[in-house]
């Protein structure tokens, strides 16, 4: 173990580079953090509808930034909206039909400057407001605060803007009537055996389209084919321009088979 004067050291040294790649205008000026993207699939035709951004962190500091965010919410915010930020940009670049989902700290909107800001990134991206889908985390579990979040989204879906909005399966059942939602998000794996088909039964009650998590096999996706699944998602692999270029080397050799050919049809387009 590091003397704790080291080990302090490096834990500010971490702290400096994250909120230096935080305020850098591209990934590129540090390696403390990147985008990656899981692919969004729709289950009946196997084609990618959209892809899902993560932060991902430099491996040799993943351990240390855990807890530092877990510790300062107002930083786990700023990483959020540096995610949303930097995937913005590059799926201004997609084709047109590719969608967008990226977290979104309810707890935390007041520390990145609320909905402004997100509206700021999007005019700034150029990018299509009715392409994004907002995943809702850190709903507030206060009673004044619970009210002024359904406030805010309330009032972003009146204003017609088209900003998707979904949350996951740990996200209590009034949040789910009471919020605009449009997506609820499940990962069978967290669930009770047999609670699967009653959530999914609760979602179709309450309007919302479902997108499954975390099943990745034949076998697994077989067993959803009973359901009304709207899609489901692909581990997160390589960064866009990673996956692109990949495609790309590979395409002249005609490997491309089922889902990996409608990537390329959709990047081609």
């Amino acid at each position: 173990a590091l003397p704790i004067y080291r080990q302090r050291a490096r834990e500010a040294a971490i702290e400096q580079s994250l909120d230096l790649a935080l305020a850098c205008a591209t990934p590129e000026a540090t390696d403390s953090i990147t985008v990656r993207y899981e692919a969004r699939v729709d289950p009946k035709t196997e084609r990618v509808i959209g892809r899902r951004a993560h932060p991902v962190f430099d491996r040799a500091v993943r351990n240390e930034i855990g807890p530092l965010l877990a510790s300062d919410r107002v930083r786990a915010a700023r990483v959020m909206l540096w995610t949303l930020m930097r995937a913005l940009e590059e799926a201004a670049t997609w084709p047109a039909p590719l969608r967008l989902t990226a977290a979104l700290s309810c707890g935390q909107l007041g520390a990145i400057g609320g909905m402004r800001t997100i509206e700021n990134a999007l005019a700034d991206s150029r990018f299509d407001p009715s392409r994004l889908d907002l995943e809702l985390v850190d709903l507030p579990e206060s009673a004044p605060e619970f009210e002024a979040a359904v406030t805010v989204f309330t009032l972003l879906k009146q204003r017609g803007i088209g900003i998707g909005l979904r949350v996951d399966d740990r996200t209590p059942l009034q949040a789910l009537s009471r919020l605009p939602l449009t997506f609820v998000r499940l990962d069978p794996s967290s669930l009770s055996p047999g609670l699967l088909p009653v959530v999914i039964a609760v979602a179709e009650t309450l309007g919302l389209a479902v997108a499954v998590t975390g099943v990745n096999t034949p076998a697994g996706r077989d067993n959803l084919r009973s359901f009304e699944i709207a899609e489901l998602s692909e581990p997160a692999r390589l960064s866009w321009e990673r996956f692109v270029g990949r495609v790309r080397r590979r395409s002249s050799r005609r490997v491309l088979v089922g889902a990996g050919a409608a990537r390329f049809e959709e990047i081609s387009a």
